[in-house]
Order: structure tokens, then C-alpha cells, then sequence
């Protein structure tokens, strides 16, 4: 129906007859309409592609064709999502120590990743800024931090590794300055 359409309308006159032209600008479209179905699919993976063309002139079916193969390499996505755990606003006295929150960090990405982790306290705001005691990250299975139980972050050293769609809980230990 498709290549009818065209060929009464758009290519009657310049075409002149020729079948050829006529079936690839018919089924051309259908290439260009095929969804791209690669989310999820691993970095450096090597996907092969053939596509191949049924058709029919005047009625009668002919050999399909198969196009040459054609090699993507999957590039790797680089996306990081980090969600604040707390609930909003955390209460504290001042002075306090050992307040913590808590982040969940998550790689959205198709690769492995390492991921270094910095804290900033300031808040520049009144001149009120919280120190940095300690980062924590989550190893013991237990819901909220346990010092001695959850693994104490050193930058450059323990920077956590993540999987694709791996996800990790951060815990930020500070101290709460006096007024």
C-alpha cells in the first residue's frame, strides 16, 4: 500500500517506472522509524545489526534482501544520582557532635565506576558551619550508621567501586559548632 501511494503520487513522473527506487523509498521509512532499544545494555559491548527487506512487486513476493552487517560499539554513560535520605531538615543542639545524615548515592550509568566522595560543610550562611568529622559508608547490612560496624571513608583510598545500577548508603558524621 505503501509503495502504491508513492508511486501515483510522488514518483509517476520522475521515477519512470524504476522498481528499484520505488521499493527502497517505500521501506526507507520503516529504517528510520525503528526505535533505538539500547538502555541497559553494558559499556563496550559490540551489538551486530542486519536488517532485512520483504517485499512485493505487483503481487508477486520477492527474495529478501539483507543489508550488510553493521558493528556499534555501546559507549559508556556516565550517571550518578545522589539522594538526600534525611527527610528534610535535621534537628540539632548546638553545641553537638556525631550528627549524622545520611545519602544514598546510586550509579545510573551502563559501566563500573569508581566514585571519590567529598563532604562540604559550609553552609555560608550566619557563619554558622558544621565540621566534618567522618564519612561512613554502609558495609554491615544494618539500617543507620554504627561506628566500628560501617566502614570509615579515606578519600583516594577506599573510594567505593559501583556496579551498574548498584547503589550505596553514605553517612556524614559532624560536629555542630556553639553559638
Amino acid at each position: 500500500m505503501i509503495a502504491d501511494f508513492r508511486d501515483r503520487y510522488f514518483f509517476h513522473n520522475r521515477c519512470r517506472g524504476s522498481r528499484v527506487v520505488r521499493v527502497w523509498l517505500a521501506f526507507g521509512g520503516l529504517f528510520l522509524a525503528a526505535p533505538c532499544l539500547a538502555i541497559g545494555t553494558d559499556a563496550g559491548l559490540n551489538i551486530q545489526n542486519t536488517a532485512t527487506v520483504n517485499f512485493e512487486i505487483s503481487g508477486a513476493a520477492q527474495t529478501p534482501v539483507d543489508s550488510n552487517t553493521v558493528q556499534t560499539l555501546v559507549d559508556e554513560l556516565l550517571d550518578v544520582v545522589v539522594v538526600d535520605d534525611n527527610g528534610g531538615s535535621v534537628a540539632v543542639s548546638t553545641p553537638d557532635a556525631g550528627v549524622v545524615l545520611q545519602f544514598t548515592v546510586t550509579n545510573n550509568g551502563n559501566g563500573s565506576e569508581v566514585y571519590r566522595i567529598i563532604a562540604d560543610p559550609t553552609i555560608a550562611e550566619g557563619g554558622f558551619d558544621p565540621a566534618l568529622d567522618q564519612i561512613y559508608l554502609e558495609s554491615n547490612a544494618l539500617p543507620g550508621l554504627q561506628i566500628g560496624g560501617d566502614t570509615a571513608y579515606v578519600p583516594g583510598i577506599s573510594d567505593p567501586i559501583l556496579a551498574e545500577d548498584e547503589s550505596l548508603v553514605v553517612y556524614i558524621s559532624s560536629t555542630i559548632p556553639a553559638r
